[in-house]
């Protein structure tokens, strides 16, 4: 077939079958990777929310994951396919009903109080994901500069302090979001932290029960919470990392991924 032929091959994209979940106001709700092969297959929707967790340019999957549950309520599927790009439409919408299976012993709360929670839950957990990834990138990006540090002749005086004092704010982000990492490695309880906070409030979310105050409380106090860490770390990545990297670039350090390509 030739060179070229076969390397257009290896770029091409899996063809995809996919079953596209939207609620009555026609909102995505999930997408579902179906079989491809030839015959009749089956594939099923978990009635579950696509992830609102931050995407880890690691650890990337086609596969949609699951969220926190759909409430009762009509929906509809759509069965489309994904050909290079181009997306058509093959069959549907076909619309469906959910609906709880039976009446707990317990009154929960509302079906409006519960979407309400799931959203609130939903948004802050994608947010702490992010963070979380955010500062990871920050770390490596800390361990970097320390290395081009190393290797720069004549260097400022003072950036060994100022990389030494990021490093240590970064760890005290990490210890408020996820608590203190000695006490994590051999599971002792540790100060609550804000995931701590969130974990509790799934327990509240993951329920077609709803939230009890507690859950609720515990998920206002991790907002609160979140926010002021959020700031905070804003200005580290906008202010403080990007000052020192300028300032290890004007002394000639050696050129670091995510950095403009040199132009010799």
């Amino acid at each position: 077939p030739g060179w070229d032929a076969l390397d257009a091959e290896k770029r091409q994209d899996k063809p995809e079958i996919l079953l596209v979940i939207r609620d009555s106001d026609g909102n995505f709700v999930r997408e579902v990777t179906c079989p491809a092969s030839k015959g009749f297959n089956r594939v099923s929707w978990d009635l579950r929310e696509t992830s609102t967790n931050a995407i880890n340019i690691d650890r990337i999957s086609n596969a949609s994951p699951s969220g926190l549950w759909a409430g009762p309520g009509t929906y509809t599927a759509t069965l489309q396919k994904r050909v290079d790009g181009v997306v058509t439409k093959l069959s549907g919408p076909v619309t469906f009903e959910v609906e709880k299976l039976y009446d707990g012993a317990l009154k929960g709360a509302s079906k409006q109080e519960l979407a309400e929670f799931w959203s609130y839950y939903g948004e802050l957990r994608g947010a702490s994901s992010a963070l979380n990834l955010a500062l990871k990138d920050a770390e490596e990006k800390t361990k970097a500069m320390i290395a081009a540090l190393n290797r720069t002749p004549q260097y400022p005086e003072g950036l060994y302090e100022d990389l030494h004092a990021l490093k240590h704010e970064l760890h005290e982000i990490d210890e408020q979001l996820n608590g203190q990492p000695s006490k994590r490695e051999v599971g002792e309880k540790t100060r609550i932290s804000i995931n701590n906070r969130l974990r509790m409030s799934w327990s509240g979310a993951n329920s077609t029960y709803g939230p009890t105050a507690n859950h609720r409380k515990s998920l206002e106090i991790a907002a609160e919470e979140f926010e002021a860490l959020r700031t905070n770390f804003e200005i580290i990545r906008s202010e403080t990392i990007p000052n020192i990297e300028q300032a290890l670039m004007n002394a000639g350090a050696p050129w670091m991924q995510g950095q403009p390509l040199p132009k010799k």
